[in-house]
This record gives C-alpha cells, sequence and structure tokens, in this order.
C-alpha cells in the first residue's frame, strides 16, 4: 500500500508542474439535480467481464503539450457531471462517465460481488447526499496532454476530508471519459 501512494504522490508531484488552470468558480458542488446521464448497463458488463480478453501491451505515450482550453472545459464537464451523479446517489450514472477499460480493471477481479453491490445500489430508490455530504470540487487544472488524451488534476472536499486526484482523460465519441484515477490524501 505505501509503494502505490509513494507512486501516487511521485506521478502527482510530476504532474503538478505542468497544469493550467481553468476559468471555473470554485469551489463548485454540482448539484444532484443534474444529473441525467444514462446510467451503465449491468448487463452488458456483465458480459463483457464474463468473456476473457486477452489484454494488449501498451507502449506508453509521452505528452507533447498541454490540453487546451476548450479540451480543458470538456474535460471539467465530465468530472461535475460525474460528481453530480455521485452527490445524487447514482452510481451507475456516475460510472456512466469512466471508459469501459476502467470498469473492466476495478471490476474483473471479483465481478459478481462488485456487480452485485451496483445492482443492489441501482434497484433502490437513492437518497441525494445530504448538503453537508456532497462532494465539492476545490479546482480542476489541466496538465500535459497528447493525441487523444491528458492529465488533470482535481481537488476535492468530501466529508471535510481533502483529497488530490490526479485523473488520465481519453477522448472518446461522446465527449471526454475518465480512464484512470490516482488519488492522494491530503492533510
Amino acid at each position: 500500500m505505501r509503494r502505490i501512494t509513494f507512486v501516487a504522490l511521485l506521478t502527482l508531484t510530476w504532474l503538478a508542474a505542468a497544469y493550467q488552470a481553468n476559468a471555473q468558480e470554485y469551489p463548485l458542488t454540482p448539484d444532484p439535480a443534474t444529473c441525467d446521464a444514462e446510467p451503465i448497463d449491468i448487463g452488458a458488463l456483465l458480459e463483457r467481464v464474463a468473456t476473457p480478453v486477452a489484454v494488449p501491451t501498451v507502449a506508453p505515450v509521452s505528452p507533447t503539450g498541454t490540453a487546451t482550453a476548450d479540451q480543458l472545459d470538456g474535460m471539467t464537464e465530465t468530472v461535475t457531471a460525474s460528481v453530480a451523479c455521485t452527490n445524487a446517489n447514482q452510481p451507475l450514472r456516475a460510472l456512466s462517465f469512466f471508459t469501459d477499460d476502467y470498469l473492466l480493471h476495478r471490476i474483473g477481479d471479483e465481478p459478481s460481488v462488485t456487480l452485485g453491490h451496483l445492482e443492489a445500489a441501482s434497484s433502490r430508490t437513492p437518497d441525494v447526499a445530504a448538503v453537508e455530504d456532497r462532494v465539492s470540487i476545490e479546482a480542476i487544472s489541466a496538465g500535459p496532454a497528447g493525441e487523444g488524451f491528458a492529465y488533470l488534476e482535481v481537488k476535492t472536499l468530501s466529508g471535510g476530508e481533502p483529497s488530490l486526484s490526479s485523473l488520465l482523460m481519453v477522448s472518446a465519441d461522446t465527449g471526454w471519459k475518465i480512464d484512470e484515477v490516482f488519488v492522494a490524501i491530503i492533510d
């Protein structure tokens, strides 16, 4: 666990030097009422998890610059919408902003347990998070980018606990998606 935390902090430190802030007003607590994303389809996800797929070896891609203002706006929209769905207690809608690869890597080890929890969560009437329990976005800034991907630094506050996340964002047909998350708790 310490090694993962160290690697995440090292990555965050390396990326922080190249980040550019956007013009959004912060802090921002996304309104749960704005969560209107199409939820992920658990049945389709179960099929994908049940079908073994060879994991391709991907060569690391080096950033060639920093995300543009338009890219940053699109990525900020994705993160804000995902947090709105989190605050609405709509996990299947919140997860719709993540890539299939992200979901498969997180669900792959014990799919029946993980998907069982997701199915249970989606089958009940959600209670929107109380105002004091909602996740707020404290800041978002863009980092190194390349063709079809960019890193995003997101500072959040949840239950009084601040955290700093570095997100690997990828461009998709439907906009930006979250492909990887590195989190560090801030003291």
